[in-house]
């Protein structure tokens, strides 16, 4: 081991780490579901490279734990602080099998994101949009459209965990999550144009559609689910609830 990981890992803050790890694996389930429903290589891409960046850091907080363990009661506490980090890269690795569909088929056909409850958007910022050199804090999307700036693509960079003081710039590639009521209205923010819904599918495509018409609402469905067990087991824990758990 190097002494620069030596380092780090000896300054380790356990709790930041747990909730970075947190935030990263929602990040990453939201940004494969978004690869998946836009067809988009790129974002799963990038879901793979935070995938390794979650194995890193159950890594280091791993070794970290296993250094600060003085007696048995450390030991059985920092017990359920690696369950929790095991969990959350479990989920980081079910990200990463999702966003592999979107490097191997396209089935954006068989599925209509406007169904999911929770909408995952991507936008690009055009010239004429209002969102333009702008702070997230000036602009308060979430109050206006309902929709959370989840992460983007600023020409090869990927920005996640977004500062309130981070400024949008043109051809900003923004994935957002939130009500699909709130799609139009931040549509027509990022594009200044008004948003007109999906594309209408060929008499063609819609036969095929009405094939897998189940199959697509089960994974919607699913999708739908898992956010919530999500959020429940988070705040199950937080708040030490059986009854949520």
């Amino acid at each position: 081991m190097n002494e620069g990981l030596k380092d780090e890992i000896r300054t380790f803050n356990a709790k930041d780490v747990l909730v970075e790890m947190k935030d990263l694996s929602g990040s990453m389930l939201d940004l494969a579901y978004s690869a998946v429903l836009y067809s988009n290589p790129e974002i799963a891409n990038e879901v793979f490279r935070l995938e390794q960046t979650m194995h890193s850091l159950l890594y280091k907080l791993r070794i970290a734990i296993m250094l600060g363990a003085r007696n048995l009661d450390d030991a059985l506490e920092f017990v359920g602080i690696l369950q929790i980090a095991s969990a959350a890269e479990k989920l980081s690795n079910a990200a990463g099998d999702i966003a592999k569909i979107a490097t191997s088929v396209d089935i954006t056909s068989y599925l209509d994101r406007e169904d999911f409850e929770e909408a995952i958007l991507n936008v690009k910022i055009k010239p004429s949009s209002v969102l333009k050199n702008k702070s997230l804090e000036d602009l308060k999307l979430e109050t206006e459209t309902g929709m959370h700036v989840l992460a983007l693509k600023r020409g090869s960079r990927w920005i996640h965990s977004l500062d309130k003081d981070e400024r949008l710039q043109e051809d900003d590639l923004i994935i957002a999550s939130g009500p699909t009521e709130g799609i139009p209205a931040f549509c027509k923010l990022a594009t200044g144009k008004k948003y007109n819904g999906l594309e209408k599918e060929s008499e063609e495509g819609i036969k095929r559609k009405r094939l897998t018409e189940e199959i697509a609402d089960l994974i919607t469905d699913m999708k739908n689910i898992s956010e919530l067990m999500v959020g429940l087991s988070y705040s199950a824990v937080r708040f030490y609830s059986k009854e949520i758990a």
